[in-house]
């Protein structure tokens, strides 16, 4: 697990060396600002191409699987709303430290620690929540692909 941190921090580390920010900045601007925007975004399209293509059949299970996406659309909107007001109200620097707090805590309450609170939340629960808000348009693709 350490090792997956110690990658991660380097590509950090470049990533902070490529835009002439400091690292602490780099985390602040990836994880507290853009991540959050790219899972509203990808959650805003899996429901738009539901809605697109379900309206106009209505079953139960496409009518539950609606239900899912908005219930998603809800929790991301709700997140993102605290993010807001927990992070982007306040300077980079200040972001970056609250946050750097807000992880330690976290890793003592799951008793994941530091580095394993943030390797579940930024790279595991991220991409699960990231492949489930695109599911609707993998799932598109494949059926293009298969009826060709």
């Amino acid at each position: 697990m350490g090792i997956l941190f110690q990658i991660c921090c380097g590509i950090m580390t470049l990533i902070s060396i490529i835009f002439g920010i400091s690292y602490e900045a780099a985390n602040t601007y990836l994880f507290l600002y853009t991540e959050p925007i790219i899972l509203m975004a990808t959650c805003i399209i899996g429901l738009y191409i539901i809605l697109r293509k379900n309206l106009k059949k209505l079953s139960f299970i496409r009518l539950l699987v609606l239900s899912i996406f908005i219930i998603s659309f809800i929790i991301h909107l709700n997140v993102l709303l605290i993010i807001i007001a927990d992070y982007w109200t306040i300077g980079i620097d200040e972001a970056c430290i609250k946050a750097y707090k807000d992880l330690k805590n976290m890793g003592e309450l799951t008793e994941m620690g530091y580095v394993g609170i943030n390797l579940f939340l930024f790279i595991i629960l991220f991409l699960s929540i990231l492949l489930f808000n695109l599911s609707p348009v993998i799932y598109n693709k494949i059926k293009t692909y298969f009826n060709k």
